[in-house]
């Protein structure tokens, strides 16, 4: 009550603000012209005197004021003045004299006439006052008194926005039962695999370190069928100890394959021809180039297909400014259309200037490459690999591409992304998924539409984005008003380091898993997209130690596996190749424990704690009544609420129904509670102690009664 009484008296209370200037003019002789203040909050009067003129009536307090006699005084704001209060007075000689009150644009805004007795001239102003006059044409004084002012505090220059240091504070739930099994080991970086349409007893897996593998699904068996690693960059950077994110980084078969032979790499490669897009300035070299290579492949042999290492043809090559955020991911849709995931050239915040690896970054712009529109970099494409209207004549553009036709490069699908590690299609539904690698806080899986801006460099995730400059970058609550995308799905540093996309899962052994985006984070952790469209994490139930994930595959019955190495690196012989599946799952047995019978106002207990799950799992509660007299429960999400049976006028049931749940599967059980209308702790035929209860007062007052007569 005394909180709600302090509210109250603050809301009727006028909040006052410190004045930079008040004065009552009791100061030595400032005749003339005077400022009071201190700059830039200054007061200048002039064409008045601040005097003792010996007639008490023209002070209202002290013995001096500012006197004004056949002259217009002045009252000049340095900064405009937002609150003024002053008292004006004048000799009955001088009564009519005039206060004019003037905005910042120099207009009348108020006017004020003196009189012989004294008036408060109270002024608010947002916009700001700059000048005050008082007209006085006769030799009598108009004066004013007890004058102060507060000067229009101007706004602090835009300045660093306020870091979040959680930004998703709602950590990650387990969720379904994980089993992994080992396919291969003794590989060295595998980054991400598919199947090839026309063949049924393999995947291909791509190794960052240039090579194709054929992985045999029945028994293992990892065979290399292309080696190109000759053509990459030397892969291994010493100063970030031999970790590099070029190399050869995605695969896409055409899904007409089987007829038409035709698949596709993207890798890192030195610089050596001109590049079809490029950011960088006159007189620099970039880090590398991105090259898209068609090949092909006949059906057949021991592994599935036999590659023609002669077939190799080039689509597009791409600068990369540095080393790292270089996409790589490419995927087919059903009409045959290739999409190509692009990062936006490396460093560090998209900006240039930054010191990156001892040297200032380049390729960027000021403004950074995710959202400029005119650079392929930070950008998903579609481009057709079987036509011809490129500018280079290697490749189609779609006519339905969402540029062409208006501003920015035709290539493009989508862009404002920073490292769309990995890009897949859900073979069902035909939505687009990208994983896209955040900065310092924010990592993001994004269903990709055509058009569509999902942020970067202005927003990492759901947040906005401030750079830093040479400082680490960071997130910062920001309204999202730009017309960008927000993530699918975002989760923070708290949980993870770098998002390793993967698939939906649309396989026929895992009914559990079915439709499900698989994914994980490099630091281990693998996830999926529950029914409920948030993260869950796999329970990793055989505590297999996956070291770092580095990718995702699918065969082509649509089972997944997970590619890892223990090191981070592409280095080793650390890779291994895991099949996951989740182990079913049986749900708990609920036990709302026994019916009871009991008197209104009575004490009571449910009973919950006999419910079990059969796979030892952490079980929830859940109660809710569902029929009888409403009452409230101590709590709805404990094994044994209580409650007070209610008051009634005749015998009642109460049911209560409890939901046990095992973060998976839901049981419930109900349990019946009598009130019998006979209140508690009754003492029998006499109405209990309550009717004793009433005789002993009874008794009391007659005997007291008696005493008085007596005493009369």
């Amino acid at each position: 009550m005394l909180s709600l009484l302090f509210l109250l008296i603050l809301c009727l209370v006028k909040v006052s603000f410190a004045a930079d200037v008040t004065t009552s003019f009791e100061t030595t002789d400032l005749s003339g012209s005077f400022t009071l203040g201190t700059s830039p909050n200054t007061v200048t009067f002039t064409n008045g005197e601040a005097k003792f003129a010996g007639i008490l009536s023209l002070y209202r307090t002290g013995s001096q004021a500012f006197m004004v006699q056949n002259n217009t005084a002045m009252v000049t704001f340095e900064t405009p003045a937002v609150i003024i209060d002053v008292y004006l007075r004048a000799q009955s000689g001088a009564v009519g004299a005039v206060v004019n009150v003037y905005d910042i644009n120099d207009n009348i805004v108020d006017s004020y006439t003196a009189t012989t007795s004294w008036q408060t001239i109270s002024i608010n102003s947002n916009e700001g006052i700059s000048r005050m006059e008082l007209i006085n044409n006769n030799p009598s004084y108009a004066v004013f008194d007890d004058f102060s002012f507060t000067a229009l505090t101007a706004p602090p220059p835009p300045g660093d926005p306020i870091k979040l240091d959680d930004p998703l504070p709602l950590p990650i739930f387990s969720g379904l039962k994980l089993k992994l099994e080992l396919v291969t080991t003794g590989l060295t970086a595998p980054l991400w695999g598919v199947a090839a349409p026309g063949v049924s007893d393999f995947f291909y897996v791509v190794e960052q370190t240039g090579q194709i593998l054929a992985i045999n699904k029945s028994d293992g068996i990892a065979t290399v069928l292309m080696d190109i690693s000759a053509d990459l960059v030397t892969i291994g950077i010493p100063e970030f100890g031999g970790f590099d994110e070029r190399g050869l980084l995605g695969i896409a078969f055409h899904p007409d394959f089987a007829s038409n032979n035709k698949f596709y790499t993207y890798s890192s490669q030195p610089n050596g021809a001109m590049a079809d897009f490029s950011t960088m300035p006159i007189n620099t070299v970039a880090d590398h180039q991105g090259v898209l290579t068609e090949w092909l492949a006949d059906i057949g042999g021991a592994e599935g297909i036999i590659i023609d290492m002669a077939s190799a043809r080039e689509l597009l090559r791409i600068d990369e400014p540095q080393f790292n955020h270089n996409g790589g991911a490419i995927a087919f849709d059903s009409n045959g259309l290739l999409y190509v995931a692009i990062g936006d050239g490396g460093g560090a915040d998209d900006v240039d200037g930054q010191d990156f690896i001892n040297s200032p970054m380049i390729g960027h712009g000021d403004s950074g490459n995710g959202q400029n529109i005119e650079t392929i970099l930070g950008t998903i494409i579609r481009i057709n690999p079987l036509g011809n209207n490129s500018a280079n004549g290697a490749y189609g553009i779609p006519d339905s591409n969402p540029m062409v036709n208006a501003a920015g490069l035709d290539e493009i699908y989508a862009y404002g992304l920073r490292n769309p590690y990995r890009l897949s299609f859900d073979s069902q539904t035909g939505e687009l998924y990208a994983a896209d690698v955040g900065q310092n806080d924010i990592e993001e899986i994004n269903i990709i539409t055509s058009g569509g801006n999902y942020g970067w460099n202005i927003r990492e995730g759901s947040f906005g984005f401030f750079p830093n400059g040479n400082d680490n970058g960071y997130v910062f609550e920001q309204a999202d008003d730009m017309n960008t995308i927000d993530p699918f799905i975002e989760y923070d540093h708290d949980e993870g380091i770098a998002v390793i996309g993967g698939f939906v899962y649309h396989g026929s052994i895992d009914t559990q898993l079915q439709g499900h985006y698989v994914f994980g984070d490099y630091n281990g952790r693998i996830f999926y997209i529950n029914q409920e469209s948030t993260i869950a994490e796999f329970q990793n139930v055989d505590n297999v130690s996956v070291g770092s994930i580095l990718g995702f595959a699918e065969d082509s019955d649509g089972e997944l596996y997970l590619l890892t190495n223990a090191t981070g690196i592409p280095a080793g012989s650390t890779g291994s190749i895991y099949q996951l599946s989740t182990i079913p799952n049986n749900p708990p047995v609920a036990d709302a424990g026994v019916t009871q019978t009991v008197n209104e106002n009575q004490f009571v207990t449910l009973d919950a704690s006999m419910s079990s799950d059969p796979d030892n799992d952490t079980i929830n509660f859940e109660w809710a009544q569902t029929s009888g007299t409403s009452v409230t429960l101590s709590s709805r999400t404990v094994a044994k609420p209580t409650f007070t049976a209610p008051s009634i006028s005749s015998t009642t049931t109460l049911t209560f129904r409890v939901t046990v749940d095992d973060g998976h599967l839901a049981t419930t059980a109900e349990v019946d509670i009598t009130v019998n209308d006979v209140p508690m702790d009754s003492g029998g035929g006499g109405g209990g102690s309550f009717h004793y209860l009433l005789l002993f007062l009874g008794y009391s007052l007659l005997r007291t009664a008696n005493k008085k007569q007596l005493d009369l």
